[in-house]
């Protein structure tokens, strides 16, 4: 029975020996892949780190939900400067031009904070919500890394708005008064078929002002502008100002200007050339404002017309005698283009149309 447990006990006291041996191995070697793992950790946190930009943000996507049209609205975000170096703020750049951004400062130092902020334009109306996006480009100022930090806001505004025009200025140029030269301006108003405009006011008496609704196009407001005939002559600089119905959108106001030519009446408005050889139409030109002019002809493309009695001398009224000697097919829906001159050295065109009067030729 002993030499049967002898080999037993041998075994035992062979494991107890490894064992003692085992434990302080496996010890060794987790401290070892401890070690590993927190080195392992430690340069991704390092990486990590060195793949930030040092800038971060708060919060970088806003949600500023309905916000009124033609309000000042404005998203603000908080930067801190996360890293251990000076940050400078390069560049601010939005994805939308209706969009201007700026930042309380462009130096952080570690820790530091700065706000940006964007003002967002909300004279035009969107259907839907909108995101704005706003880069924030900076750079270390001690390893000259640069970094590049996105926020983003998103806003609606209510359906019941207004689209405007791009443009505030109505120039008419060399305007007759009391033509029938016309500018439009249209509006469209969201959700309301009345169109929302409850007034429509010119800085002049002699600007007139006419609002339409037309029907095919619900929500839309037509303004049309006109120069009536009581206008002084010369340069004008006038305004137009529209206020609404809704007391949240401000008053708009358009810039009106063109240079009102002298007024010179022609009789006939059109001139009838008789079929006859020997007959001639007389134009009568007059100065409605009494001041003298001089006519010549500025240009004549039917040259089968021939112009008599023009004369540069200054007159209040000059009588013009046109005669058409050759077949009239060339002369049908020609004009006659006269220039008058001022003492002061101004000019102006007149523009007469020619017709042939039916009938057989004698």
């Amino acid at each position: 029975m002993t030499e049967r447990l002898e080999p037993a006990r041998r075994r035992s006291r062979s494991g107890a020996r490894t064992a003692k041996i085992a434990l302080p191995v496996c010890a060794a070697l987790a401290l070892l892949c401890l070690r590993a793992a927190v080195a392992r950790g430690a340069e991704t946190h390092r990486k990590d780190a060195d793949a930030e930009t040092g800038l971060v943000a708060e919060q970088p996507t806003l949600d500023l939900g309905v916000v009124r049209q033609f309000a000042e609205n404005e998203a603000r975000f908080t930067l801190r400067n996360s890293s251990l170096e000076e940050i400078e703020i390069l560049d601010l750049r939005s994805t939308c031009v209706c969009t201007a951004v700026e930042a309380s400062r462009r130096r952080l130092g570690p820790g530091e904070q700065a706000s940006v902020t964007a003002v967002l334009d909300t004279s035009r109306a969107m259907r839907k919500p909108q995101t704005f996006r706003i880069y924030v480009l900076s750079e270390g100022q001690d390893s000259g890394r640069r970094g590049l930090l996105e926020l983003a806001f998103t806003v609606r505004i209510p359906a019941r708005a207004l689209f405007t025009p791009a443009r505030r200025e109505l120039d008419f140029g060399d305007v007759r008064a009391g033509s029938s030269l016309t500018k439009r301006i249209i509006w469209k108003f969201l959700g309301d078929p009345g169109g929302g405009l409850k007034s429509a006011e010119a800085s002049a008496e002699w600007i007139d002002v006419a609002v339409t609704h037309p029907p095919n196009l619900p929500g839309a407001v037509y303004v049309n502008v006109s120069v009536l005939e009581s206008a002084p002559q010369g340069r004008f600089e006038e305004s137009l100002e529209l206020s609404f119905e809704d007391e949240n959108i401000p008053k708009q106001v358009f810039s009106i200007e063109g240079y009102v030519l002298r007024s010179i009446d022609v009789f006939p408005r059109v001139c009838f050339l008789p079929l006859a050889a020997r007959e001639e139409a007389v134009l009568t030109l007059t100065s409605s404002t009494g001041e003298a002019f001089g006519l010549s002809i500025d240009k004549n493309p039917a040259d089968n017309i021939q112009v008599a009695d023009i004369s540069e001398e200054l007159k209040v009224e000059h009588k013009v005698k046109i005669k058409c000697p050759l077949p009239p097919e060339r002369v049908q829906n020609s004009f006659v283009e006269f220039r008058a001159s001022f003492l002061n050295g101004e000019t102006e065109k007149l523009r007469v149309p020619l017709k042939v009067l039916p009938g057989p030729r004698k």
